[in-house]
């Protein structure tokens, strides 16, 4: 089942709306779909549904953020959508869409980063959350036989384990 960008865009409800209908077991998209279905689908709405069938939720193509996955899992709770359903992935249509994911049914893996380091391109973790720290989500593995590097774009040189750099994909 597809449903056009722009009828989702004028009314998220249809989204969800569509998956309770034929108890759709895979759906997904950027995280701002997420937020929109936070913003515009009231309660009442909300109460149509049922989402226990949703079994991938898959949210990728931009960052994926905590707090949404939060908000989005216990506003639909209700509606028998389960927090394990959501998938972190990243693609490109290069790449035939799938670059890395991970195991269904699972919690997405969440790292607290020292915000001032990231700004200097340095990953450092912490177990704390607070004003200095940003929490990103994991958006999984290499799902295939691809040759996955984080790059220096300045040098083209591969960066340390904890170095940030651009994402360089072939295979």
């Amino acid at each position: 089942t597809l449903l056009p960008h722009l009828m989702f865009l004028q009314r998220p409800f249809r989204w969800l709306q569509a998956i309770t209908r034929f108890q759709a077991t895979l759906s997904g998209g950027p995280n701002f779909a997420y937020d929109l279905c936070l913003r515009k689908i009231k309660p009442e709405q909300r109460a149509q549904l049922d989402l226990s069938s949703w079994e991938i939720a898959f949210n990728g193509a931009e960052p994926i953020y905590p707090k949404t996955l939060d908000q989005f899992a216990e506003y639909f709770a209700p509606c028998g959508f389960q927090r394990e359903a959501f998938f972190p992935c990243y693609g490109l249509a290069e790449a035939t869409l799938m670059v890395v994911g991970g195991p269904k049914g699972r919690l997405p893996p969440m790292t607290n980063l020292v915000k001032s380091a990231l700004e200097e391109n340095k990953v450092i973790i912490t177990p704390e959350c607070g004003p200095d720290t940003r929490t990103l989500v994991s958006a999984g593995q290499n799902m295939g036989k691809q040759n996955i590097r984080i790059v220096d774009p300045e040098t083209g040189r591969r960066c340390h384990p904890n170095q940030i750099g651009e994402i360089w994909v072939s295979g």
